[in-house]
């Protein structure tokens, strides 16, 4: 569930891969290889909302559990987000780095709730082990697609006073 409206994991990996992807969303597929024709993709945001994004999801910080605490290490740059719906029936963790989006659910399969289990402590050191199992990839960035002059805010955004420009 995501805010009050059912969702499946499929659908939601599919927004992020779309994010992940600078907002053009495609099909999923589960492994590497040519895209079937007829896949074009769909645009949902444009690569500079895409690339906001992005950096504001890669702020989360990673569980304590993947990375203790006062560790100085950089952790993997991962853009995530994790939830729990109503009555702690689910806890979700979504997340992509720039060659992966991965989606972890836990929940009970009759919907029953499991207090005490939420996105942050249950499916977020989930996500990140499974990325530890992934090759590792580039931050993500959409440089390439961004317009001229790159990293404008995108429009009707402003900076906050004391806030530095992008």
């Amino acid at each position: 569930m995501l805010g009050g409206v059912g969702t499946r994991l499929w659908d939601l990996a599919g927004l992020y891969a779309a994010l992940a992807s600078g907002g053009e969303a495609r099909p999923l597929r589960l492994a590497d290889g040519a895209r079937p024709d007829g896949d074009a993709p769909v645009r949902l945001i444009g690569p500079v909302a895409a690339e906001q994004l992005a950096r504001i999801l890669e702020e989360a910080p990673p569980p304590a559990e993947v990375v203790p605490p006062g560790d100085t290490r950089q952790p993997r740059r991962i853009a995530c987000k994790t939830g729990t719906s109503y009555g702690f029936r689910d806890a979700w963790a979504l997340g992509y780095d720039g060659a992966h989006t991965v989606g972890v659910w836990v929940g009970r399969p009759d919907g029953t709730p499991n207090p005490g289990h939420y996105g942050r402590n249950t499916a977020a050191p989930l996500l990140w082990r499974v990325f530890d199992l992934l090759a590792p990839s580039p931050r993500v960035a959409f440089a390439d697609r961004l317009p001229a002059g790159g990293r404008a805010l995108a429009p009707g955004w402003r900076h906050l006073a004391g806030a530095p420009a992008a």
